[in-house]
């Protein structure tokens, strides 16, 4: 069951079994009378027990499913300059990464700062890191139109791009560990390198409670979803081929969530999106005020993406996306199932 066809029918055949099996269940407690709560109530734990049958398949499988070779080889030396590293700021600067930043640039790799800040504390903080600076007139496209005008410029000069957010933490070194999996000939078709990505601040109880699970996504990642060809793109702490990206017409500017959508292009025009066993760093919310925005935002451009067709995707890229549409559809589920009574009893 090496195929990512079969592995990935494997997949869906699971989660439908498994929903199936809950089905049953749930059939057994259904009231013979049925009031428009109880049809609401049921129609909620209906949505919820497909996520609880994808979880639970995703799981068994994972736990399973061996992490998926992927070929390396030593760059040799001078390489390193066909790949730049660029980090997409919007009045978000982290002092930390600007001094991450510079650790790179010492080591030799060429290293972009794209400013979109209009703050201009922001801007002079960037300013003064002393890393090459690129800027535009307007913030079009969002970070994928950040991304597009740094490629229009100085795309042509490099062959592979590592992007960085305003959180990321790379380990020194990193562009040159990923340029061994990219350089490989067996990877020709591979579009973006992905990393296991970690958060550094792990210094209050609620980010540390987030990293507990990081581990085993990191195996799902490297074998399960590699092996499904069900990879997408995290946006941050990859590094992308700029000949796949010229292929699709550069970051798509239509959607907040620029990585998946330009994911979905690469892989129907036949390119490769793997993770590899690289680690990286990112920041994650230190308390539940600035984990609900972020959900908030997610929630939004994953919403976005149900307008993208799915054509030519593997059954587990296609699955994954319509669970992330289900995942972030869940608190407006649950919201709207609160609000039912309350709706009644206006009405009345």
């Amino acid at each position: 069951m090496h195929s990512p066809t079969t592995v990935g029918r494997a997949w869906l055949l699971l989660t439908a079994m498994v929903f199936l099996v809950l089905q049953a269940a749930i059939l057994r407690w259904v009231p013979g009378t049925l009031t428009p709560w109880t049809v609401a109530y049921i129609v909620l734990v209906e949505f919820f027990i497909v996520g609880v049958a994808y979880d639970a398949a995703t799981t068994l499988l994972g736990l399973v499913v061996r992490p998926l070779p992927i070929p390396r080889r030593e760059v040799e030396k001078g390489r390193q300059a066909r790949a730049a590293l660029v980090c997409t700021i919007c009045d978000d600067v982290d002092p930390g990464t600007l001094a991450n930043l510079r650790r790179h640039a010492a080591g030799g790799v060429a290293v972009y700062v794209l400013d979109d800040s209009t703050d201009p504390r922001a801007r002079a903080s960037v300013a003064a890191s002393g890393l090459q600076v690129v800027r535009r007139e307007t913030r079009r496209g969002y970070k994928a139109g950040n991304l597009n005008h740094w490629c229009a410029i100085y795309g042509d000069q490099f062959d592979y791009v590592a992007v960085a957010d305003a959180d990321s933490r790379l380990p020194v070194g990193f562009v040159t560990q990923m340029l061994e999996y990219a350089e490989h000939p067996a990877n020709a078709d591979v579009a973006s390198f992905e990393s296991l990505i970690s958060p550094w601040n792990r210094d209050t109880p609620f980010a540390d409670l987030q990293a507990v699970l990081t581990p085993i996504e990191h195996r799902f990642g490297l074998g399960l979803v590699n092996r499904t060809a069900a990879t997408l793109s995290a946006g941050h702490n990859n590094l992308i081929r700029l000949a796949a990206l010229q292929d699709v017409g550069g970051f798509d500017e239509r959607f907040l969530a620029e990585d998946q959508a330009t994911t979905v292009h690469l892989l129907q025009r036949g390119w490769r999106c793997v993770t590899v066993p690289v680690h990286s760093h990112e920041r994650v919310p230190a308390n539940i005020g600035e984990y609900m925005r972020r959900q908030a935002r997610w929630a939004y451009q994953t919403f976005q993406l149900s307008s993208l067709a799915t054509t030519g995707l593997s059954a587990g890229c296609a699955l994954r996306l319509a669970m992330c549409l289900q995942q972030q559809a869940g608190p407006v589920a649950l919201l709207r199932c609160d609000s039912w009574p309350l709706s009644c009893s206006i009405r009345s």
